[in-house]
């Protein structure tokens, strides 16, 4: 059963150690819903997902990289882009990558979150290479990676919460 946002927030954890067990389609479809549902700059929404189980691929991506070595572990990858190209009025191209990023990132949070009210385990991987990830995936021109989630269920229980700093160092009330 699904869990409430805030709980789902305060529980998500970065997961590296995952079960064999499949991802069924229909988990994954719920999964894209909510992270389509991400607010967008201007509306744009320049995100796109490329979903992989082939083994090899996520073994070529690991030996690349310093910090994914656990993603063969994972039965599902997915590759997250952006598109940094679309046109705007007279919005100037840096903060047309900006708006691309951010509303980026905020489907990559939502889509963690309902893997993590779904009982799927996710890890945010930053570590990679445009280079390679074209050389594997089919990646359309007008669209760059930026990340990718090791998406699975996980091999042991979460971990303990993380601590957090203190509210009175993290807001300024002005």
């Amino acid at each position: 059963m699904p869990v409430d946002v805030m709980t789902a927030i305060r529980t998500r954890r970065s997961v590296r150690r995952f079960s064999r067990e499949q991802v069924s389609d229909s988990l994954l479809r719920s999964i894209f819903e909510a992270a389509r549902w991400a607010p967008s700059a201007h509306n744009k929404q320049p995100w796109y997902f490329i979903v992989s189980s082939v083994q090899e691929k996520k073994e070529k991506i690991a030996q690349a990289s310093t910090w994914a070595k656990f993603l063969p572990d994972a039965p599902v990858m997915i590759i997250v882009c952006t598109r940094l190209d679309y046109k705007w009025k007279s919005t100037p191209p840096k903060m047309i990558e900006w708006f691309s990023l951010q509303s980026t990132a905020a489907a990559i949070q939502n889509l963690l979150l309902a893997a993590h009210s779904l009982g799927l385990a996710t890890c945010w991987i930053g570590d990679i290479n445009s280079g390679l990830l074209a050389e594997l995936f089919t990646i359309p021109r007008s669209y760059e990676p930026v990340a990718i989630i090791a998406l699975g269920y996980p091999a042991t229980p979460a971990a303990p919460a993380a601590s957090r700093r203190p509210l009175e160092e993290v807001v300024s009330w002005q």
